[in-house]
Parts: C-alpha cells; structure tokens; sequence
C-alpha cells in the first residue's frame, strides 16, 4: 500500500509518490510502508550529486515497515522522478517487468546487524537487473565491521557491485563527512571517503576486475572453441569465441579457470554446459548458445548475440551413377517400345512386299511375320539376305531398314562411350522423401533431438524420423569430422566455411549443403553467464565493438590457421578415390540378364522346334502307315 502525508512533525513520512501519472500503477500498490521518520539532509545531497553524475528516472526506497527511515519528498519534487516504496514484507515482484534500468535503490539498515529478509526483498526486486546503483542508508550511526563483512558477503553472493553506504552521526546535530564505498574486487571491500569532495560515487567497477577468477568450461565445438597446444606444451584457448575470451579477459583484467582439467577434442555440448550455468556452477560457458531454441528460463543468461547464422542439412555431394544404372538411363522403355513398333511395321511391309512380288503365300505365316531374321538384324546394323534382282521397293524397303539400323548402333554407341567415360551424377536430394529413397540416414546428435521435435511437431514422425540416426555427441562429431559419407549430418553454417574451405584441396567436393533442407534460418547465438553475473555488462559491449570492427571475421580467418597448424583439420583428402573404374560383375548386370533371358528364349523355341517337329513327323508317318494300308488292300 502507497501512503502519502503531510508532515505533522519536525520529521517527514517514510515514502511519497510523486509525479500524477505513477498513481495508478499496479506494480506498486502491493508495497506497504513504515512510519518511522527521521532527518535526511545528507542523503538529499548524495541523492542531488548522484544523479548528476548519471541521471535515474526512478527511485526504489526500501525499509522496515517498523524501522527508522527518512524523508525523500524534497528530492524526488526537485527532481521530479517517481519514488517506488517497499518494506520487508513486500511480495518478490521483478520491478524489471515495469521499469528500466535507470533505477537508484535506497535502502534503510541497521548498524548494529544484518537485516536479511530487508536484503532479500531487495534482492528479488532486482532479479536480473543487480547492477544499478544501490545506496545503504546506516540512519543511527556507522555500521560495525562485523555488518560490514557480512554485507560484503552478501552483495558478492547476488552480484551487487554499485553500492555505497551512508550514516547518520550519533550526535544529531554534527553531519557526517565521510561514506563508505563497496569495492567488490579488492581485498579491502570498504573504502572510507569523503562525502562532499568525491568526484563520482559510482565510478564504473567493471572497466577492471583486478584479476577475479571465474569458472568456465569451453565447448571445443569447432571453430567456435578449441584447445590446443603450443610448442611447449601449454594448452592454450582458440577459435573465434575463445579468441573474444582472451581479449576480454586481457582488456578487463580477468581470469578464468576450467571447472576440472579439460583434455584438447573433448566435446561438451552445449545444453550441458548451459545446465552448469543455469544451476551456478559456471560463470561462464566457452559456447555458443543458439537464443532461438525453446529453452525456458534461460534467455536472461545470454549475452547479445555474437553470430547469426542458419542450421542446414549436409548431405554427401551427387557422386556419378554406378554403371548399371547408365544401362538404364539408355536402354529405356520408350526407345524399346519404339524400335519394337518399327521392327513389326518392316516385318509387315516386307511379308507383304515378298507375298505380292514373288505371288506365293505358302511360305510366309503368322511365325514369319513376328519373326523375320533379316528385319531384326538390319535394325541392329547388321548384315542381312537380300534376294538378287529384288522389286525396287524392296530395295527401298531396305535402304530405310540399313539408315535406321546405322543410326540405332551409332547411336547407342556414342550415348554409351559418352557416359562410362563421363558419367552423369545423381540427382539432387531435395527432400527428406528422397533421403528415404536413397536409402540414406541423416546421423542425429540426441541432445539435440528435442529441438527438432518442437520444430517439426506433429509432423516429426512422418517427415523426419524415418531418416534420423540418433548417436552420442562423440561417435556424431567423429563421423562428421572423418567426412563419412555413408550419412548426411546437421551442420551449423559457421562450421561450414571451415569445411568448405578444406574440401577446395580436395580432388572433388565431398559434401554439399542443402538449401531447401534447412531446419532453421537467422538463428542467433549467444555466450551464457551465471544469472545476474556482473560480467554481462561489459561483454555485450566488447561484442557490438568485435562485431562492428570486423574484429570477429579476423578470428575466423585465424582459427582455420591454427587448426592447420595444431594439425586438427588436414588438407590432405583422407578418403581414397579411385584413380580409374575397373569394370566389376555389377556393372554388367543388364547386358547379363538381357543375355540370359536370350539364351532362355532360344533354348525354349529350340525345344518348341525339336518336339514340334516330332509331332509332325509322327503325324506324317502315321499318315503314310495308314495310305500304304489302304493301297495294300
């Protein structure tokens, strides 16, 4: 509850809202407020100067709701700024979902003990938001050294940096001359300085951390983070995101140490890290984290994105078709149709051009027209029986069946050389549909399977997981390193110019990537830190100067350098081509078949003839048994 009084006394209310158009907020109506009052003078006065130094356009004032206080009514109406006022028995709403940063927190504590639940309160206030400026307010006299190392430790357990303490003197009538000053780096963590003659009550504490050492962890995703070693054996932090480490540690005099001892190629995905950071047991995880993925409660740890890149499929490069398949690609049904109509359209014409010249059926049945030896071969540029003194349109008849049989064998011959000797690629993969045709397996990372069932939702089961092959980080960043090409692989488009560049070496390109197989476009990438890490600050600005500088695109250059030279990505292409094809039994497959249902044919006409022939010579003896009977008698 927000209260507003008019001073009855020498000393004035607790809390005042000023300023017409915060009345009616919601957000603050749920804050109650204490009754005590007493003078302020040198709090007004600190107030005035800090914000001259940096303006705020709210204040938060917090206080025992039975403690003693002061009065904020001649500032806040000399500023015109609203005041937000609260006590210890104030719900943990996040004043960061209604006001910006621009927040001075005043808070009134005792100097004889530590009031956590008045901190705490503070605290859960400013979730996510800890850096503003903070002033403790001692009213009765100096806190004790015991309150102040208690505090020390408080604020350095919740990220509080920009804090200062003010105190009222025993004797009211003398005015303090002095302040205390948080410092959260040094050893010494309260600096006494003097009131009126201090330059800046907030300097900013983040230009230098005076060595502090944070826990991290890298990746080793390449080329975002690896580890290698120099010559003397000392591992050493590369890639374009560990490179933005070093500088940042280097320019704000930071140090980080490994969680645990880390060996070089060790792999730890993203999502574990992420969980080590959410759950502050890192400060800061050498990774990228990709912001637009469904990760509940976690965009509040990312920094501004470093790279925004897309997450395609790379599938093994169209490789020239096998040379049973070339068989197919010539002899096809259409061209059989046709060359089957022709030769039954010369086989009529012929019949009926001999039947007509010669004037004698008795040698041409349904058998000869359906099978004529001299029309099949010269369709097949063969040599064929042309009788002497042939009719002119037979021999016109002919003329057509040896151009059509020249151009059927030249033909074939050329489409054929052509192809063993050039052989055309297979066709392009453009869906997962054909993925499944090809019969090839797009190897999955499992930690990264859940991102692409809530990407493809109810559709996972039929458009995805037919072709997916799920495998551990490890065994799927060895396949995918080794160029395996008996599976295709997600690949994020930063890792992509590392192997683009590597396979220019290569005789032939082994993998390509698919454009119409892309599971997500502009997907943005961030370095997570702990929740309210006071590193947050000054690494979103050395990220907008790497990015604006081109700074990051001289990182990327030097990580494939040193990849090179710590002989983690070779030039040398490790899979073997054959120089030339040697002809196998595959690739014979259709002519053998072709042949062998010849010889089938003929071996069953063969038959067909010897036990027709049979048939009819035992019907011609029994016919001339019967006449030579019949003459007997």
């Amino acid at each position: 509850m927000l209260i507003e009084r008019r001073a009855k006394m020498s000393y004035y209310p607790l809390i005042v809202l000023t300023l017409y158009y915060f009345n009616g907020n919601k957000a603050m109506r749920h804050l109650p407020a204490p009754d005590v009052q007493l003078s302020d003078g040198p709090l007004h006065n600190t107030v005035l100067r800090v914000y001259k130094e940096a303006p705020f356009e709210t204040i938060f004032l917090l206080g025992k709701a039975n403690g003693s206080s002061f009065n904020m009514r001649e500032s806040t109406e000399n500023l015109e700024i609203p005041l937000i006022s609260a006590t210890d028995n104030a719900t943990g709403e996040k004043l960061k979902t209604h006001f910006n940063s621009k927040l001075l927190a005043i808070v009134c504590l005792s100097h004889t003990q530590l009031e956590l639940t008045l901190l705490n309160v503070l605290a859960e206030h400013l979730q996510h938001r800890r850096q503003i400026r903070i002033i403790l307010y001692f009213a009765e006299a100096a806190p004790s050294t015991a309150v102040l190392a208690a505090l020390s430790a408080y604020l350095a357990d919740h990220y509080m940096t920009n804090v200062i303490g003010l105190y009222g003197a025993v004797n009211k009538s003398v005015t303090p001359t002095h302040y205390l000053s948080y410092q959260p780096f040094h050893h010494s963590r309260w600096r006494l300085k003097l009131l009126n003659t201090t330059r800046w009550y907030f300097p900013t504490k983040q230009q230098d951390f005076e060595g502090k050492t944070f826990l991290t962890l890298p990746g080793q995703n390449m080329p975002r983070c690896i580890i290698i070693v120099d010559s003397s054996g000392v591992q050493r932090l590369s890639g374009y995101v560990g490179y933005l480490v070093n500088t940042f540690a280097e320019k704000y005099n930071v140090s980080f140490r490994f969680l645990y001892p880390v060996s070089p190629g060790e792999f730890i995905h993203l999502t574990t890290l992420l969980e080590l950071v959410a759950n502050g047991t890192l400060d800061l995880a050498i990774t990228l984290v990709p912001a637009s993925f469904k990760m509940t409660n976690s965009y509040h740890l990312l920094t501004y994105p470093l790279e925004v890149n897309s997450w395609f499929v790379m599938l093994p490069c169209p490789q020239p078709l096998q040379y049973a398949e070339i068989y197919k690609i010539v002899v096809t049904k259409q061209v059989i149709n046709v060359l089957v109509l022709l030769m039954f359209l010369f086989f009529l014409l012929d019949t009926v051009m001999n039947c007509v010249c010669r004037r004698s059926y008795a040698d041409y049945d349904l058998l000869n027209i359906l099978v004529n030896e001299n029309i099949i071969r010269g369709v097949f540029g063969l040599s064929f029986f042309i009788r002497p003194h042939s009719k002119l349109s037979l021999k016109i008849l002919y003329t057509f069946l040896l151009m059509l049989g020249f151009f059927v064998t030249n033909m074939y011959s050329a489409y054929f050389q052509t192809l063993f000797t050039s052989p055309p690629l297979q066709h392009d993969i453009l869906t997962f549909n054909d993925m499944r045709r090809r019969n090839l397996k797009l190897m999955f990372d499992r930690h990264e399977l859940r991102l692409v069932q809530e990407l493809f939702g109810p559709d996972y089961n039929t458009t995805i997981k037919p072709v997916l092959q799920i495998e551990d980080t490890a065994v799927f960043q060895r396949h995918r390193r080794a160029y395996d090409t008996s599976y295709a692989y997600t690949m994020p488009e930063s890792l992509w110019s590392i192997f683009s560049a590597q396979q220019q070496t290569f005789e032939r390109k082994l993998y390509c990537l698919a454009p119409t197989l892309r599971l997500y476009s502009m997907l943005g990438l961030s370095l997570a830190l702990a929740e309210n890490s006071y590193l947050m600050a000054p690494l979103n600005k050395l990220i907008l100067r790497v990015i604006e500088t081109g700074l990051l695109e001289h990182w990327r250059t030097m990580t494939f350098i040193d990849l090179l030279a710590s002989k983690q990505l070779s030039l040398k292409e490790t899979n073997q081509r054959e120089r030339f094809h040697e002809i196998r039994i595959e690739d014979m497959q259709l002519p053998f078949y072709a042949l062998l249902c010849g010889l089938a044919l003929g071996s069953v006409a063969f038959a067909s003839e010897i036990y027709l022939f049979k048939i009819k010579n035992s019907y011609r003896q029994r016919m001339n048994r019967a006449e030579a009977g019949i003459l007997f008698l």
